[in-house]
């Protein structure tokens, strides 16, 4: 099972490109989700303290 630095490890090893950030910080309930960009679009997030839900983008979305 991975923990919460082995799927940042992977998702920042996916690309040069790879931004992380907690873009829900305003929000009580979320502001520990870290997402995952490429080209300004998140492909990946997850609660830090959580990682029973890790949602990911499939979809190649053309630039």
């Amino acid at each position: 099972m991975m923990n919460v630095e082995d799927l940042r490890s992977y998702c920042l090893s996916l690309d040069a490109d790879v931004v992380e950030k907690f873009p829900f910080t305003a929000f009580k309930y979320a502001k520990d989700v870290l997402a995952f960009y490429i080209s300004g679009h998140m492909f990946c997030y997850f609660d830090i303290n959580d990682l029973s839900n890790v949602t990911v983008l499939s979809k190649i979305i053309p630039v």
